[in-house]
Protein backbone atom coordinates (compact mmCIF):
# COMPACT_ATOMS: atom_id res chain seq x y z
CA UNK A 1 0.00 0.00 0.00
CA UNK A 2 3.18 2.28 1.11
CA UNK A 3 4.45 1.60 -2.63
CA UNK A 4 1.45 2.26 -4.64
CA UNK A 5 1.23 5.79 -2.70
CA UNK A 6 4.52 6.49 -3.29
CA UNK A 7 3.76 5.59 -6.91
CA UNK A 8 1.11 7.78 -7.30
CA UNK A 9 3.04 10.90 -5.11
CA UNK A 10 5.57 11.13 -7.63
CA UNK A 11 4.13 10.70 -10.35
CA UNK A 12 2.03 13.87 -9.34
CA UNK A 13 5.27 15.46 -8.84
CA UNK A 14 6.44 14.54 -12.32
CA UNK A 15 3.09 16.09 -13.87
CA UNK A 16 3.38 19.77 -11.69
CA UNK A 17 7.25 19.59 -12.64
CA UNK A 18 5.96 19.25 -16.41
CA UNK A 19 2.94 21.94 -16.25
CA UNK A 20 5.43 24.37 -14.45
CA UNK A 21 7.23 24.93 -17.07
CA UNK A 22 4.19 25.67 -19.20
CA UNK A 23 2.50 27.62 -16.64
CA UNK A 24 5.17 30.34 -16.14
CA UNK A 25 6.57 30.64 -19.35
CA UNK A 26 4.65 32.73 -22.10
CA UNK A 27 3.61 31.13 -25.07
CA UNK A 28 3.22 32.16 -28.61
CA UNK A 29 0.30 31.06 -31.64
CA UNK A 30 1.30 32.51 -34.26
CA UNK A 31 -1.66 32.55 -36.96
CA UNK A 32 -0.97 33.48 -40.77
CA UNK A 33 -2.48 35.29 -42.68
CA UNK A 34 -3.73 33.35 -45.12
CA UNK A 35 -5.05 30.66 -42.14
CA UNK A 36 -6.93 33.94 -41.05
CA UNK A 37 -8.51 35.02 -44.36
CA UNK A 38 -9.20 31.15 -44.60
CA UNK A 39 -11.67 31.82 -41.73
CA UNK A 40 -12.85 34.97 -43.09
CA UNK A 41 -13.79 32.97 -46.35
CA UNK A 42 -15.36 30.48 -44.29
CA UNK A 43 -17.33 32.77 -41.54
CA UNK A 44 -18.15 35.35 -43.86
CA UNK A 45 -17.65 35.60 -47.10
CA UNK A 46 -19.42 32.13 -47.41
CA UNK A 47 -22.30 33.25 -45.24
CA UNK A 48 -23.09 36.85 -46.90
CA UNK A 49 -24.05 36.87 -50.45
CA UNK A 50 -23.60 40.52 -51.05
CA UNK A 51 -20.08 40.41 -49.61
CA UNK A 52 -17.58 38.73 -52.83
CA UNK A 53 -14.35 38.78 -51.05
CA UNK A 54 -13.14 39.71 -47.35
CA UNK A 55 -9.46 39.30 -46.63
CA UNK A 56 -6.54 41.32 -44.78
CA UNK A 57 -2.83 42.38 -45.51
CA UNK A 58 -1.38 41.90 -42.24
CA UNK A 59 1.68 44.21 -41.67
CA UNK A 60 3.86 45.41 -38.79
CA UNK A 61 1.17 46.75 -35.81
CA UNK A 62 -1.76 47.38 -38.37
CA UNK A 63 -4.11 45.72 -40.85
CA UNK A 64 -5.16 46.61 -44.24
CA UNK A 65 -8.39 44.76 -44.66
CA UNK A 66 -10.01 44.67 -48.74
CA UNK A 67 -13.30 44.27 -49.69
CA UNK A 68 -15.46 43.45 -52.19
CA UNK A 69 -19.26 43.87 -52.28
CA UNK A 70 -21.41 43.98 -55.08
CA UNK A 71 -25.58 45.94 -54.74
CA UNK A 72 -28.11 46.48 -57.68
CA UNK A 73 -25.47 46.15 -60.66
CA UNK A 74 -22.61 47.76 -58.65
CA UNK A 75 -19.27 46.17 -57.93
CA UNK A 76 -17.22 47.52 -55.57
CA UNK A 77 -13.70 47.01 -53.81
CA UNK A 78 -12.74 49.15 -50.87
CA UNK A 79 -9.66 49.27 -48.29
CA UNK A 80 -9.35 50.60 -45.35
CA UNK A 81 -6.02 50.52 -42.28
CA UNK A 82 -6.98 48.91 -39.28
CA UNK A 83 -5.25 49.45 -35.44
CA UNK A 84 -5.95 46.23 -33.17
CA UNK A 85 -6.58 47.83 -29.91
CA UNK A 86 -8.03 45.17 -28.00
CA UNK A 87 -8.18 40.95 -28.72
CA UNK A 88 -10.24 39.47 -26.26
CA UNK A 89 -10.45 34.99 -26.09
CA UNK A 90 -12.33 34.33 -22.58
CA UNK A 91 -14.72 31.56 -22.56
CA UNK A 92 -17.61 34.29 -21.75
CA UNK A 93 -16.60 36.77 -25.07
CA UNK A 94 -14.92 36.64 -28.10
CA UNK A 95 -13.89 39.96 -30.16
CA UNK A 96 -10.90 42.22 -31.81
CA UNK A 97 -11.47 45.89 -31.30
CA UNK A 98 -9.93 47.95 -34.39
CA UNK A 99 -9.34 51.66 -34.78
CA UNK A 100 -9.29 52.98 -37.93
CA UNK A 101 -6.42 54.78 -39.44
CA UNK A 102 -7.34 57.04 -42.74
CA UNK A 103 -9.99 57.24 -44.81
CA UNK A 104 -11.28 53.90 -46.84
CA UNK A 105 -9.84 54.08 -50.88
CA UNK A 106 -11.79 52.91 -53.35
CA UNK A 107 -9.71 49.76 -55.32
CA UNK A 108 -11.90 48.81 -57.98
CA UNK A 109 -15.30 49.86 -59.41
CA UNK A 110 -17.72 48.48 -61.98
CA UNK A 111 -20.95 49.56 -62.21
CA UNK A 112 -23.66 48.67 -65.38
CA UNK A 113 -24.85 52.25 -65.44
CA UNK A 114 -22.60 55.67 -65.65
CA UNK A 115 -24.62 57.50 -62.99
CA UNK A 116 -24.52 54.54 -60.39
CA UNK A 117 -20.21 54.96 -61.07
CA UNK A 118 -20.22 58.83 -60.29
CA UNK A 119 -23.23 57.80 -57.21
CA UNK A 120 -20.53 55.53 -55.61
CA UNK A 121 -17.51 58.08 -55.74
CA UNK A 122 -20.00 60.43 -54.41
CA UNK A 123 -20.72 58.59 -51.57
CA UNK A 124 -17.20 57.79 -50.66
CA UNK A 125 -16.24 61.35 -51.00
CA UNK A 126 -19.28 62.54 -48.54
CA UNK A 127 -18.25 59.60 -45.81
CA UNK A 128 -15.11 60.62 -45.92
CA UNK A 129 -15.00 64.21 -46.35
CA UNK A 130 -18.10 65.18 -44.63
CA UNK A 131 -18.98 62.25 -42.18
CA UNK A 132 -16.00 61.42 -41.21
CA UNK A 133 -16.80 57.55 -41.48
CA UNK A 134 -15.23 54.66 -43.10
CA UNK A 135 -17.44 53.27 -45.95
CA UNK A 136 -15.99 49.99 -45.68
CA UNK A 137 -16.41 49.68 -42.15
CA UNK A 138 -20.40 51.36 -42.63
CA UNK A 139 -21.02 49.14 -45.23
CA UNK A 140 -19.77 46.14 -42.87
CA UNK A 141 -22.01 47.12 -40.25
CA UNK A 142 -24.85 47.02 -42.48
CA UNK A 143 -24.39 43.80 -42.83
CA UNK A 144 -24.15 42.65 -39.20
CA UNK A 145 -20.20 41.94 -39.58
CA UNK A 146 -19.05 43.81 -37.29
CA UNK A 147 -20.59 46.98 -34.78
CA UNK A 148 -18.95 50.45 -34.34
CA UNK A 149 -19.14 52.45 -30.82
CA UNK A 150 -17.26 55.30 -30.32
CA UNK A 151 -15.04 55.37 -33.96
CA UNK A 152 -14.53 51.35 -32.87
CA UNK A 153 -14.52 48.35 -35.15
CA UNK A 154 -16.02 45.32 -33.02
CA UNK A 155 -15.70 42.21 -34.68
CA UNK A 156 -17.69 39.53 -31.87
CA UNK A 157 -15.95 36.41 -32.98
CA UNK A 158 -18.71 34.67 -30.81
CA UNK A 159 -21.30 34.44 -33.71
CA UNK A 160 -18.78 32.12 -35.41
CA UNK A 161 -16.53 30.52 -32.94
CA UNK A 162 -19.26 30.03 -30.01
CA UNK A 163 -20.62 26.71 -31.17
CA UNK A 164 -17.51 25.28 -32.00
CA UNK A 165 -16.94 22.81 -28.58
CA UNK A 166 -13.02 22.26 -29.69
CA UNK A 167 -12.34 26.47 -29.38
CA UNK A 168 -14.96 26.68 -26.58
CA UNK A 169 -12.69 23.54 -24.98
CA UNK A 170 -9.53 25.84 -25.85
CA UNK A 171 -10.16 28.36 -24.34
CA UNK A 172 -11.12 27.30 -21.13
CA UNK A 173 -7.61 25.92 -20.95
CA UNK A 174 -5.52 28.87 -22.26
CA UNK A 175 -5.26 32.45 -20.30
CA UNK A 176 -4.49 35.28 -23.62
CA UNK A 177 -2.55 37.83 -22.62
CA UNK A 178 -2.18 40.15 -25.51
CA UNK A 179 -1.46 39.86 -28.87
CA UNK A 180 0.72 41.77 -31.74
CA UNK A 181 0.96 41.70 -35.55
CA UNK A 182 3.77 40.85 -37.37
CA UNK A 183 4.26 40.54 -41.11
CA UNK A 184 2.18 38.24 -42.24
CA UNK A 185 1.03 36.74 -38.79
CA UNK A 186 -1.31 37.59 -35.77
CA UNK A 187 0.38 36.17 -33.23
CA UNK A 188 -1.44 35.31 -29.85
CA UNK A 189 0.90 35.38 -26.48
CA UNK A 190 -0.62 33.49 -23.31
CA UNK A 191 -0.18 30.60 -21.35
CA UNK A 192 -1.46 27.58 -20.51
CA UNK A 193 -3.95 26.79 -17.54
CA UNK A 194 -3.02 23.51 -15.28
CA UNK A 195 -6.53 22.73 -15.51
CA UNK A 196 -5.68 22.09 -19.39
CA UNK A 197 -2.55 19.71 -19.40
CA UNK A 198 -4.12 17.97 -16.53
CA UNK A 199 -7.52 17.28 -18.70
CA UNK A 200 -10.89 16.65 -18.06
CA UNK A 201 -10.94 12.85 -17.84
CA UNK A 202 -13.86 11.20 -16.58
CA UNK A 203 -11.81 7.67 -17.54
CA UNK A 204 -10.53 6.20 -14.46
CA UNK A 205 -7.57 4.75 -16.40
CA UNK A 206 -7.03 7.69 -18.44
CA UNK A 207 -3.30 9.57 -18.19
CA UNK A 208 -3.02 12.15 -15.72
CA UNK A 209 -1.33 14.27 -18.49
CA UNK A 210 -3.27 15.85 -20.77
CA UNK A 211 -2.04 16.08 -24.24
CA UNK A 212 -1.14 19.89 -25.13
CA UNK A 213 -3.87 22.51 -25.84
CA UNK A 214 -3.96 23.44 -29.49
CA UNK A 215 -6.70 25.72 -30.64
CA UNK A 216 -6.60 25.45 -34.73
CA UNK A 217 -5.58 22.05 -36.22
CA UNK A 218 -2.14 22.23 -37.54
CA UNK A 219 -1.82 21.26 -41.53
CA UNK A 220 1.15 19.51 -40.66
CA UNK A 221 -0.85 17.07 -38.81
CA UNK A 222 -4.21 17.21 -40.00
CA UNK A 223 -3.35 13.85 -41.78
CA UNK A 224 -2.37 11.78 -38.86
CA UNK A 225 -4.15 10.08 -36.19
CA UNK A 226 -5.10 12.26 -33.18
CA UNK A 227 -2.30 10.05 -31.03
CA UNK A 228 0.03 10.43 -33.55
CA UNK A 229 -0.76 14.23 -33.66
CA UNK A 230 -0.79 14.71 -30.11
CA UNK A 231 2.94 13.06 -29.50
CA UNK A 232 3.89 15.55 -32.18
CA UNK A 233 2.70 18.31 -30.46
CA UNK A 234 3.96 17.06 -26.90
CA UNK A 235 7.58 16.64 -28.12
CA UNK A 236 7.44 20.54 -29.83
CA UNK A 237 6.63 22.14 -26.59
CA UNK A 238 8.83 20.45 -24.43
CA UNK A 239 6.24 17.76 -22.43
CA UNK A 240 8.06 14.54 -23.77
Amino acid sequence: MLNIVKTVVTGVKKVYRRAGGLLEEERELALSQAFLNGLLKRFVTDKLEPIDDLHAEIYDEWVKLFGSVHYKGIQATLSTNLLVVQLQLEPEAQRIVFEQQGKAQLIDLHADKAWKKMAVNLAIWVFNQVLHTDLLAFILKRLNVITIKHDLLYLDLNRYIGDNKKVMSTLQKVHINHALLRQGQFVIKGNVSLQGLMGQYKDDDADILAPPVVLFDDPLTADLAPEQAALVKAKEVGVL
